[in-house]
């Protein structure tokens, strides 16, 4: 039964659908036949083609003129290919089911129903997460036209063309940032810098990057395809690629791939595309002392090659970056290391034509570039025993937010390119981070020592810079904003109350902690908000024993604020005068300023708005400074000197203090390296 199904044509080959012919160009007899005749080989055709067992491909088939009626849907499974002969008409509903929805049509294809494609994460011949794939000379997608899938789209008019790998997709994808030569072009958005690199691959390139470039095409063309094209393709309707559901399975490098050969016209009128999201980066939350969380992937890419291309009322949103993951340690650990991965780029476009591209409306919306993931690690406090453990050392970092710089690169002929409007250009955000320390374990004996608190440091991912440059026209672009910053310093663990006559047992100092909040991205329009520290104070010390004589407390940790020293212990000596603790310098406190990581006293610098620096900032006001650590910081004859007033302001710090490590984060081996 079915396969005489097959045998038969699903419909009558007619003219006049909406002004274009779905006749087989191939037919050389002419079918003549009664009113009568076609409307019962109508009815019989629709019968045939609504026929349960005729609406399910479950392998390679190939049929003669299909007809898919409004409100009626045809599934293909398992990643089957469906091949027409003849003509293919799609006025209902065709979709797939475990595998990738595969088209090949030897007449015209005239989509003005839907085509679905939603890819599990089973599905079945799919391995290249291919949503959409068709073969065809003339292709004819109408406004009324949806198609809908989370898989790549892939149309083409020859089968060699068709990606067989997963390293080919990735070619495709990498190919759209490529010079493409002299021929009319139309993107890749990518910063100046690499827009040199890629022009400099042949010497009589010609890149167009600012308003007043005057190489540009302004003749008129007529906004009609060419009639001796060997392929035709008319872009229209609604394509949603990965973002009407957002608990769609998302694809890495996600693209809509066209070409349709040298000598092809493509129209793009009347259409929508809302492309796919980078893949988020993966979390690594609980699993270890050193988490990592992944990098967010790029966004959806664009590209379509063609002989002639006409652009009228076109919309693509190419969608946002992938978010970094998170990272989070283990609550247990002696080294806690976390850092959050960075943002991925939003998406890019290419449009290419051997012979000219003409636009009367073209929007492009580039999405957002990724946010830089969250960083927490949280470290072990030490165990109270005799064995003077200390808390353990945490150290955060967010991950950087994406950069989005959008600089629109376009060469040879083509007309229309100041009505190309690119929406609002935005970096991503930098990720938070949150550094928790362990404190220092208590003696449990008035003869043990105490721990020492833990140190640590936390630093806000950078936001994303961006940049928007468009030839003959103008655009909007903001920095991300930088991440904020959380670090404590653990506290000094007390110390054991000794009875009469026995020496206390001092208190643990507390540690440092040091907070560095995210920078701002930069933007050809605004810069970003900087991040925030929410938190940089040092660890208190731990209490002093009582005894004879009775002990003192811990000093404070280095931060902002100094964490508060611990109280001296009460005398138990019996029949003896407790002796007089001086008091130390260490315990004066006083303003200073923080430069390279060390204190410099307040009574030393003056304030100053010479030349260059553009606001008022600090200098030396003898040529150098004695830092609270004794050693000479000389005022090197440098724009903004110390730094600038606004973004450098006195903090309270000790008189005699230690140097704080502010060195780069540069590998997990000097993460810790607070010197005492």
């Amino acid at each position: 039964m079915r396969d005489d199904i097959l045998e038969r044509q699903y419909i009558i080959s007619f003219r006049s659908l909406n002004g274009h012919s779905i006749v087989d160009m191939n037919t050389k007899k002419s079918i003549i036949i009664s009113g009568t005749i076609l409307i019962a080989l109508v009815v019989m055709g629709v019968f045939f083609a609504t026929t349960k067992d005729s609406n399910i491909f479950e392998k390679d088939t190939t049929v003669k003129d299909l007809h898919i009626p409004t409100e009626e849907e045809v599934t293909i499974k398992n990643g089957s290919t469906l091949t027409s002969t003849g003509n293919m008409v799609i006025d209902g509903t065709l979709s797939c089911e475990h595998g990738p929805l595969s088209l090949v049509a030897k007449g015209d294809l005239y989509v003005r129903g839907t085509l679905r494609c939603i890819l599990p994460d089973d599905a079945l011949g799919n391995s290249l997460d291919i949503g959409l794939q068709i073969v065809a000379t003339r292709i004819i997608f109408e406004k009324s036209a949806t198609i809908d899938t989370n898989g790549h789209i892939i149309i083409v008019n020859e089968d060699s063309k068709l990606p067989h790998s997963k390293d080919t997709l990735d070619a495709m994808y990498a190919e759209v940032l490529k010079n493409s030569g002299d021929e009319a072009r139309v993107g890749p958005f990518v910063d100046k810098k690499q827009l040199t690199s890629l022009s400099s691959q042949e010497s009589d390139h010609r890149e167009h990057l600012l308003p007043q470039s005057s190489s540009f095409i302004k003749v008129a063309y007529a906004q009609e395809v060419e009639g001796n094209a060997s392929s035709l393709l008319e872009l229209r309707g609604t394509w949603n690629i990965g973002e009407k559901d957002p608990s769609e399975r998302r694809i890495s490098n996600p693209q809509f791939f066209v070409d349709m050969g040298t000598e092809s016209n493509i129209t793009i009128a009347d259409l929508l595309i809302h492309g796919a999201k980078g893949v988020d980066g993966q979390h690594d939350v609980g699993s270890s002392c050193e988490a990592r969380g992944g990098h967010g992937g790029d966004a959806f890419r664009v590209r379509i090659k063609a002989g002639h291309i006409v652009i009228n009322d076109g919309t693509i949103k190419l969608g946002d970056g992938g978010n970094g993951g998170d990272a989070n340690t283990l609550p247990n650990c002696k080294e806690a290391s976390a850092t959050g991965g960075n943002g991925g780029k939003s998406g890019n476009i290419k449009i290419t034509a051997t012979k000219d591209i003409v636009i009367t409306s073209f929007h492009v919306d580039p999405g957002t570039s990724g946010n830089g993931g969250n960083a927490i690690a949280i470290a072990e406090d030490g165990i109270n025993s005799c064995g003077n453990t200390n808390g353990g050392n945490a150290e955060a970092i967010g991950g950087n937010g994406g950069e989005n710089k959008k600089d629109l690169a376009v060469t040879g002929k083509v007309t229309g390119i100041e009505r190309t409007q690119v929406s609002r250009v935005v970096g991503g955000r930098g990720g938070d981070a949150i550094a928790k320390p362990g404190n220092g374990a208590v003696s449990t004996d008035c003869s043990c020592a105490t721990g020492v608190g833990g140190n640590s440091k936390a630093a806000g991912g950078n936001g994303g810079n961006a940049a928007i440059s468009i030839p003959m026209s103008t655009g909007e672009a903001r920095g991300g904003d930088g991440g904020n910053a959380e670090a404590f310093g653990g506290n000094g663990g007390n110390g054991q109350n000794c009875p009469s006559n026995f020496v206390g047992a001092t208190g643990g100092n507390g540690g440092n902690a040091l907070s560095t909040a995210g920078l701002p991205g930069r933007g050809t329009t605004a810069t970003g908000r900087p991040g925030v520290i929410k938190n940089s104070s040092g660890g208190n010390g731990g209490l002093g024993s009582d005894g004879c004589p009775p002990a003192s407390g811990g000093m404070g940790g280095v931060g902002t604020p100094l964490g508060i020293h611990g109280k001296e212990g009460n005398t138990t000596c019996v029949g003896t005068e407790q002796p007089q603790t001086p008091k130390s310098d260490a315990l004066t406190l006083i303003k200073a300023i923080i430069y390279k990581g060390k204190y410099l006293p307040l009574d030393q610098i003056i304030i100053t708005n010479e030349p260059g620096c553009g606001e008022e900032h600090w200098r030396a006001e003898l040529g150098s400074v004695k830092a609270t650590d004794g050693t000479i910081v000389p005022d090197a004859d440098v724009v903004c000197g110390y730094g600038k007033v606004t973004e450098n302001k006195p903090v309270l710090t000790t008189k005699q203090v230690a140097t704080v490590d502010t060195a780069e984060f540069a590998s997990t081996t000097d993460i810790f390296k607070f010197k005492p």
